[in-house]
């Protein structure tokens, strides 16, 4: 007598199943933490390598404004201005094609030959105002 063959294998058998289960279960959790930790690496280096483009940018740029502000403030005796037609059409017109400088050229030479009006004489008036135009 004693115990059944059964009763022996039926746990045994019970037991295996667990551990292969439980085997497969891991295995799966360990890979998937193994692919997100590469995911992770992967996003990093894309931000750095972002973060290092846009930091050359910028230092690009602040350099080319340092040029630039060097290149106006070089020569401290005189300060640079625009002729005042240019600033007048680009305060007014802003994005103005040559078309409107040669306009406002013609409304200010004396020996224009465009028929005034009480209107355009306060206009070419409030043009030559540079009160008007700050």
């Amino acid at each position: 007598g004693g115990v059944p063959y059964v009763a022996i294998i039926i746990p045994i058998a019970g037991f295996i199943v667990l551990v292969v289960l439980l085997s497969y279960v891991g295995l799966k959790y360990h890979r998937s933490q193994r692919s997100h930790r590469r995911t992770l690496k992967t996003v990093r280096m894309h931000m750095e390598k972002l973060e290092m483009r846009v930091a050359n940018e910028c230092k690009d740029a602040f350099t080319a404004l340092q040029m630039q502000l060097t290149d106006v403030h070089g020569n401290e005796t005189e300060i640079p201005f625009r002729p005042f037609s240019d600033f007048m059409s680009s305060v007014l017109f802003p994005g103005t094609e040559p078309d409107t400088k040669d306009l406002l050229a013609r409304l200010s030479a004396p020996t224009s030959k465009v028929v005034e009006t009480p209107r355009l004489t306060q206009f070419k008036q409030l043009l030559r105002n540079k009160q008007f135009l700050q």
